[in-house]
């Protein structure tokens, strides 16, 4: 990899998917110093119309396309998961870095083949954004590595949202194409469990619920993490849009915004007066997105984060809130607070110019592939009823947690 000077011009990215995930990651793009947005590529004309409106930048309807028509440097593969092996393989063999959102793949084959094109052709492949990129988790992380709080022991992660509720195109409610909550939010849980207790996941033990027959996926899951060093985790996710795990996170959303009021119970009844109005699901998704890549950007009031976080080590419990880090200990209670973001995702492009620079990533393919392998094993073990054991767990690149 060739290394570029500070002073060296911005990098050059283009989107691949221009729908809701690149929709929430715009502002950082937009506001992030040393990347330019040069082009896009969707199959959706009113998309890519919206997008070389918004943006000023031309936009493509096929990878080969956009590749003969612009220079660039690297490629944020935001497209549908079914899409990511295609489009993830496209870029690597132009020797393109690549930021491929998470989940990596539909299943370890896939994501296997993405490791071996990353490795045969040097070339970087990062997974992401997600809340592993939190500032409130990688600080914690870096403060767990360096001994602070003794050995972890347990960890209790719990998100409630309306997930499933939000409109969805038809393979998002699909769990052969990757869809359901286990995919889209597990990977979130997942890469926060590894990184906070020392990423080695041995087993794994889960059940998964699927109650609605409208949307007949799976809406919620519970699994039970072992780690090689001794530590257990334990992940709830529920996406039915019932109770509302922010009220646990100071009342801050998702996105780091302070929330005037709590979802509870409000998103299917939203669901139904949208699918009213006689269209698709699919076109509201698209009609959203598009509104949204074109409204103000406003910065966020704390960092993003993932729902309640409990971290029992040693010699303290932690709590991870996204504006701070409650450390509780036999002398009482201590907090650390976190700088407010100027930039939503900082640390997602951080990472991305480290690896344009040469430096190594926290989030590569091999880190993808461990997750990827967790996400399999919690769908495996609720189908079998059994324990999950792995085989592809790696450990996590230590220099580039404590570098941050």
């Amino acid at each position: 990899m060739v290394m570029h000077a500070q002073q060296s011009p911005p990098l050059k990215i283009v989107i691949c998917g221009l729908g809701r995930a690149f929709v929430l990651t715009l502002p950082s793009l937009l506001k992030f110093p040393g990347i330019d947005i040069v082009g896009g590529i969707d199959p959706q004309l009113d998309t890519r119309d919206q997008f070389t409106k918004t943006l000023s930048k031309p936009s493509f309807a096929s990878l080969e396309e956009l590749h003969q028509s612009i220079a660039y440097d690297a490629v944020y593969v935001a497209s549908p998961h079914q899409f990511h092996l295609e489009h993830v393989s496209f870029f690597l063999k132009h020797k393109k870095i690549v930021l491929c959102e998470k989940p990596m793949s539909l299943n370890m084959k896939e994501a296997l083949e993405m490791v071996r094109l990353s490795e045969a052709f040097n070339t970087p492949l990062l997974i992401g954004p997600s809340h592993s990129y939190d500032e409130s988790i990688l600080q914690t992380g870096r403060m767990i590595q360096q001994g602070l709080f003794g050995q972890v022991r347990m960890i209790q992660m719990l998100n409630y949202t309306d997930f499933l509720y939000r409109p969805r195109r038809s393979e998002e409610l699909d769990s052969s194409q990757g869809g359901g909550v286990v995919y889209s939010q597990g990977a979130h849980q997942l890469d926060i469990a590894r990184l906070l207790g020392g990423n080695l996941v041995k087993t794994i033990t889960a059940q998964t619920g699927n109650w609605d027959p409208n949307r007949s996926t799976e809406g919620s899951y519970s699994a039970l993490l072992k780690f090689e060093n001794g530590c257990f985790a334990s992940l709830t996710y529920s996406g039915y849009g019932l109770y509302d795990s922010d009220e646990l996170c100071g009342n801050f959303s998702e996105l780091g915004f302070q929330k005037k009021e709590l979802i509870t119970g409000k998103a299917k009844q939203a669901l139904q007066d949208s699918l009213s109005t006689g269209l698709s699901e699919d076109v509201l998704k698209r009609k959203n997105s598009n509104l949204k890549m074109n409204q103000e950007i406003l910065p966020p009031d704390t960092h993003e984060h993932f729902g309640m976080i409990l971290v029992s080590c040693d010699n303290a419990d932690l709590k991870i809130m996204p504006n701070k880090l409650l450390i509780y200990e036999t002398k009482g209670i201590r907090e650390i607070v976190f700088t407010k973001p100027l930039i939503p995702r900082e640390n997602v492009f951080k990472e991305l110019l480290q690896v344009w620079q040469g430096l190594p990533a926290l989030h590569d393919a091999i880190w993808g592939l461990s997750t990827m392998e967790l996400v399999s094993g919690i769908l495996e073990s609720a189908k079998n009823q059994s324990i999950y054991t792995t085989q592809y767990q790696s450990p996590m690149h230590l220099e580039a947690l404590l570098k941050g």
